[in-house]
């Protein structure tokens, strides 16, 4: 998607304060952002999409919680309102609208600021998407910041919709940590998905019809690290939320993220398998490459061999001696066509013999 003519696509100014807002300049999603408002306690739940900043709320007083769910980043009004309206630190939302920051977890007075990725953004085939998505967990609220509008989210919203849910009944960092597992999950179909990518192509190896490997391994192994880019810094993100007393994190919910944590690392351990499976399936394409081309050359050895007394016989016969009394003999044209045939067939049976040519294997 092309960014529209009246956005400024704009990275951070070089020489700009701390904490001055820019839009990244590779914006995922161009359009106005979908702002979603999420009431819930344990006995009501209800959901307003708003269509400005000015519609923003304030943090619930009457003992309610809030999230906010924000996606798109093309509105800066919208980012510099929720930062006066829930106390949210600059350099904390400057951070949350760069597509450049590694996952992390920061504290900012009474905010707990967490930036992850959601892997599932843009089609897999062409890319692994690195969607940024910014987590604010406060007294009373949570604001979720995604780079464009998708469904990163839809389960956490169909649990807060059940009366019974937990998440109805708890403080929002329950919500908040449903919401980072949330993006710890969506790494396990992106996993599958290039598991089977790699059994297809060792598959097709092991067939000795695989084309193209190398390209296709190598974007496979790209894409792989890429994601483990992203996956242990999300993973570190994790459990510093897990021991940092600071963070607005109940002793119950904590609980909670060291589940998410081992999601992470169990996702880490996927990839590195899997990178380990791509350099086994490149390894024996490279020895089938080099057992093919080693078979060629000893095919193309034997032929030499073959052909080579024949070409002494021919080379003889081709001087130009005035006494060479085979020269007049009335059959001998035929006679050495006879030795030079006798002489190819001989030498070819002898190598199939010793096994040193084999017509009816495929290389």
């Amino acid at each position: 998607m092309n960014p529209s003519p009246s956005i400024p696509a704009t990275t951070h100014n070089i020489g700009s304060a701390p904490g001055d807002l820019h839009l990244p300049a590779n914006l995922l999603y161009d359009g106005p952002p979908r702002i979603r408002v999420f009431r819930y306690s344990k006995e009501q739940y209800a959901v307003e999409t708003i269509a400005s900043a000015q519609d923003v709320p304030g943090p619930p007083t009457d003992g309610s919680m809030l999230w906010i769910s924000i996606e798109g980043l093309a509105d800066l009004e919208l980012f510099r309102r929720l930062m006066t309206t829930f106390d949210i630190d600059a350099l904390a939302m400057e951070d949350a609208l760069s597509r450049r920051h590694r996952p992390k977890m920061e504290v900012h007075g009474d905010v707990t600021h967490f930036i992850g990725v959601d892997p599932m953004t843009g089609s897999l085939l062409r890319r692994v998407g690195m969607e940024r998505v910014s987590l604010f967990l406060g007294k009373s609220w949570v604001i979720s910041i995604e780079d464009a509008i998708g469904d990163t989210f839809d389960g956490v919203i169909k649990r807060l919709e059940r009366r019974e849910s937990r998440l109805r009944k708890n403080k929002p960092d329950l919500l908040f940590h449903a919401l980072v597992d949330a993006l710890a999950d969506r790494f396990f179909p992106v996993i599958d998905k290039m598991s089977r990518i790699l059994d297809g192509i060792d598959r097709e190896v092991s067939a000795g019809s695989a084309k193209d490997v190398e390209r296709r391994l190598h974007r496979t192994r790209k894409k792989l690290f890429r994601l483990r880019e992203v996956v242990w810094p999300m993973k570190e993100a994790v459990g510093n939320l897990m021991i940092d007393d600071t963070a607005r994190i109940s002793e119950s919910t904590r609980r909670y993220f060291r589940d998410a944590s081992d999601h992470l690392l169990q996702i880490i351990e996927h990839l590195d398998s899997l990178r380990e499976m791509a350099a086994s399936v490149r390894d024996v394409h490279y020895s089938q490459m080099n057992a093919r081309m080693n078979e060629i050359m000893r095919n193309l050895a034997v032929l030499s061999a073959v052909f080579m007394p024949m070409t002494f016989v021919v080379g003889v016969y081709g001087m130009n001696f005035d006494k060479m009394p085979e020269l007049r003999w009335e059959n001998g044209y035929y006679i050495c066509l006879a030795v030079i045939a006798a002489i190819g067939v001989g030498f070819w049976f002898w190598f199939k013999r010793k096994k040193w040519i084999d017509v009816t294997e495929t290389p």
